[in-house]
């Protein structure tokens, strides 16, 4: 990876690593806060700390082709938003809230790649502290009952603890559980028990907690995306893909028949289920189709960022009306990006983060191989496939150094297990984003989040690029 040069120095000397380190971590916490009525004040802290990591961001990256790109890729969803305020229905709305998008994103891509550009090892470690605190939090809240909506409030279906509300508490939850499974996995066999450490054991702990809160917040979407980002990591990162494939299969089919042949947990499975409707996406329909009419109107340039037809009405629980503004529940995040700033809009969200994901996928591929696809015998000019050359002794299967992502001690590959665990992570909140409209939303908590996920995402596949091959593991 492309290692960053800090120029800082702080008055007390302190690391100038550990101050980004600091940075991101406070940023994280300051976003997550918003949703935390009684610590929302923290959230006013997000703009000056983004405005120190971009200040360091200046300083210390270059101008490099892969900077450029990066910013360029980031902003032109936001420069495209800024534009359709010239035909919004609200012009000054629409203004207002691209320029606090391109600020919001910008911060949290560079402050994830920074974080991630000093720490390779532990790339997302900057979500554990604010993971933590939501655990505790909602621990405080279930042995005491405080506060006491804790049940009742939101859409009365789960457990919210101090949070607004179920579904905020559980996105955020998926949003920081990467982080454990990071730091689970870079343990010395982590799922053997004989192999006693107080750090496994906290680490475990930590993900039952996370878990089990999760399932008390009755919210479908984040559990799913979970299920979704453990099976896309499991396929990924797995040597044994199939075994792996049809264990995952037989655990669906042994859960599936439990579910179908005892009534008591039918009837507990279904009432989770459709909570409350007739059909399993009957809350989801309500809010789907007037996005889906809403799209429609929104064409190919938009209504206007930030805005909502005025005509097309939904009966779901966050529509509102804001003076003579009206705001829709949209529930969908494309159709949400369609109906505001057009195709044009989503096509220039969504294709950045497809590039990123596939540069990713790409970056593992020349971390398995060490960067190289093939190697020429010096002595009878023949050109041999990384992945066949077999060891002169042993007759195994070796490749140059990170091929398989094996280090010297046997162990996964550092950026092999990160950016598995990155495209994985990536593509469950893709899968989220589109039962709740959070990408359109600069104010909410889960879309700066996720930036922070893009921007280390990024620094992990220059890292991967940058791999190369050593011939030692070959002598």
């Amino acid at each position: 990876m492309k290692r960053i040069k800090l120029k800082i120095i702080s008055a007390n000397k302190i690391d100038a690593v550990n101050i980004i380190k600091l940075l991101a971590a406070a940023a994280v916490i300051a976003v997550i806060s918003r949703a935390f009525e009684h610590f929302d004040s923290l959230y006013y802290a997000l703009i000056p700390l983004l405005v120190v990591t971009a200040v360091i961001a200046l300083k210390n990256l270059k101008i490099d082709k892969d900077n450029f790109r990066f910013f360029i890729l980031i902003s032109l969803f936001p420069l495209w938003a800024l534009i359709t305020s010239l035909w919004s229905y609200y012009p000054a709305l629409s203004f207002e809230r691209s320029v606090f998008f391109l600020v919001i994103v910008s911060g949290t891509f560079y402050a994830g790649y920074l974080y991630t550009s000093v720490s390779e090892k532990f790339p997302i470690n900057y979500f554990l502290p604010a993971n933590v605190l939501m655990i505790a939090l909602s621990v405080i809240s279930l042995i005491t009952g405080i506060p006491a909506e804790a049940w009742t409030g939101g859409n009365e279906r789960g457990f919210m603890g101090f949070s607004v509300h179920q579904n905020t508490l559980a996105s955020l939850l998926l949003l920081t559980i990467p982080v454990i499974l990071l730091n689970i996995m870079r343990l010395e066999k982590p799922f053997s028990l004989k192999k006693f450490s107080y750090a496994k054991l906290s680490l475990w702990i930590l993900l039952s907690l996370n878990i089990l809160i999760l399932i008390l917040t009755h919210s479908r979407t984040s559990l799913l995306s979970l299920c979704i980002m453990v099976l896309i990591f499991i396929l990924i990162y797995s040597e044994k893909k199939l075994k792996a494939a049809f264990l995952l299969l037989s655990a669906l089919i042994f859960l599936t028949t439990i579910t179908l042949l005892i009534k008591p947990v039918t009837t507990a499975a279904e009432d989770f289920l459709h909570k409350g409707y007739a059909d399993v996406l009957g809350n989801r329909m309500i809010l789907w189709l007037p996005s889906i009419e809403a799209a429609k109107e929104g064409g190919l340039t938009g209504l206007g960022y930030g805005v909502s037809h005025p005509e097309i009405f939904s009966k779901g629980a966050g529509s509102h009306y804001q003076g003579e503004r009206y705001v829709r529940e949209k529930g969908n995040s494309t159709l949400a990006l369609i109906e505001e700033t057009g195709i044009v809009g989503g096509m220039l969200f969504i294709l950045p983060l497809m590039y990123f994901l596939i540069l990713l996928a790409r970056s593992i591929r020349n971390i398995k191989t060490g960067g190289v696809s093939a190697i020429i015998n010096p002595v009878s000019g023949i050109r041999h496939p990384a992945s066949g050359i077999r060891h002169p002794k042993k007759g195994q299967a070796v490749s140059p150094k990170g091929a398989s992502g094996i280090s010297q001690r046997g162990r996964r590959h550092p950026d092999f297990l990160a950016a598995s665990l990155l495209i994985a992570s990536l593509s469950a909140f893709i899968f989220h984003a589109q039962f709740e409209a959070w990408w359109v939303g600069p104010g909410s908590v889960q879309l700066p989040l996720f930036y922070f996920y893009v921007g280390t995402a990024a620094a992990k596949m220059i890292a991967g690029q940058s791999s190369r091959y050593s011939p030692s593991i070959l002598q």
